[in-house]
């Protein structure tokens, strides 16, 4: 019978196979990269996490072709469960092995054995990360299991939700959020990481330069690679005393098909899976109108920077208007082009924000007419309609 351990060296050692092939790199995180780093073995870690670009995660899961071992990932795997443990919303990539024997401790999805690929990606514009926040939000609606008759509401409107998706088709929706995450987060391989001043992985923010170099580790024998930066690395997750983290273990699991079903099945279980539930679902809606007052908040700092460059642009104007009257008078468009276009970012911010800003009667005038001469109606109409004077 194989030990939990030597699971995860298994497929560690997979992965390092399937690495070698398709010539791209990984290094370990969280726990494992710990361990790594300070030459010991492992001993009840929960699961091998390792950081990768999705292009590259992509190309080792094309090339399994080894009956014994399966990728399980966000892409076809969208299930949760009754704890409302969202499986297939993280954007990573599980690494597991076949279970053959469901009586004996290799219950592999009891034991959660597993290597985690979490992947590296880069950051957005601010716009396209609200649109793609707004994205999971929904679909974490449309999974979350509601029992207390008191959320009718919003049941009645996940219902309502999941017929469209349903007719709309449900594979081609889950395809599509996973295109848009791919399209806007994800780095192709490790080599682009360099493209870009920082990157993202696990919620922290992290120095591209500190890819630049890996280092080769072993983990109870097997090839494993860390980041030479480590320092970096470890400081920016767990903070300048990360030398004297501890972890917790997961101790021996002795866990079966036949055990789970006589646990699941015990009426006090039962009984607290469901007080489970109706607290998760409070905390949910609590964390949901938390979130709604944290957006109204975060505006602020928005507000405060826009008003600087309000006045910024006014005196702008105002000190240029002989020009501008020059222009506008000569239909010079091209000068009166560069002259406005300031301006016109800054209303384009203020707008989104709430309001808009008058100049002078001359120049909000001339900047109306350029506007609509450039077949920019919208933004002319919006001008007017959250003009707010200061």
């Amino acid at each position: 019978m194989l030990t939990r351990e030597e699971i995860q060296i298994d497929l560690l050692t997979k992965l390092n196979e399937l690495c070698d092939k398709a010539n791209v790199k990984y290094v370990l995180h969280d726990q494992a990269a710990f361990l790594a780093y300070n030459d010991e073995p492992i001993d009840s870690v929960a699961s091998i996490e390792v950081l990768m670009c999705q292009g590259d995660a992509e190309k080792i899961a094309d090339r399994l072709d080894d009956d014994l071992y399966y990728f399980e990932d966000f892409r076809s795997n969208p299930k949760f469960d009754r704890h409302m443990m969202f499986f297939g919303y993280k954007n990573s990539l599980d690494l597991k092995e076949l279970d053959l024997h469901f009586d004996t401790d290799r219950h592999i999805e009891n034991n959660c054995v597993r290597i985690n690929i979490r992947f590296i990606n880069h950051q957005v514009p601010k716009g396209t990360a609200k649109k793609l926040a707004s994205q999971n939000d929904l679909w974490k609606f449309r999974h979350t299991r509601f029992t207390s008759n008191k959320f009718w509401r919003s049941k009645i409107r996940q219902k309502a939700i999941n017929i469209v998706c349903f007719l709309m088709g449900n594979k081609r929706i889950n395809r599509k959020r996973y295109e848009n995450k791919k399209e806007h987060y994800a780095i192709d391989t490790w080599s682009n990481i360099k493209k870009y001043k920082f990157v993202k992985t696990s919620g922290k923010k992290f120095k591209s330069s500190a890819f630049n170099e890996i280092v080769y580790k072993e983990l109870n024998g097997a090839p494993a690679y860390i980041l030479k930066d480590f320092d970096y690395y470890a400081t920016r997750m767990y903070g300048n005393d990360w030398k004297n983290k501890t972890w917790g273990k997961v101790g021996k699991l002795n866990s079966s098909i036949i055990s789970w079903e006589d646990f699941s099945n015990n009426s006090q279980v039962k009984k607290s899976l469901d007080e489970i539930q109706k607290l998760n679902e409070s905390i949910y809606f609590d964390t949901l109108q938390l979130k709604e007052y944290q957006d109204s908040t975060k505006i602020i700092p928005e507000h405060v920077i826009q008003s600087a460059d309000v006045v910024r642009n006014r005196e702008n104007c105002i000190s240029q208007k002989e020009t501008i009257l020059d222009s506008y008078s000569k239909k010079d468009f091209d000068k009166l082009g560069k002259l406005l276009n300031p301006l016109i970012d800054c209303e384009k911010r203020a707008i989104g924000l709430g309001y808009s800003f008058s100049v002078d009667e001359d120049i909000d005038r001339i900047l109306d007419e350029y506007l609509r001469e450039n077949k920019r109606n919208k933004l002319a109409n919006n001008i007017k309609k959250y003009m707010t004077h200061f």
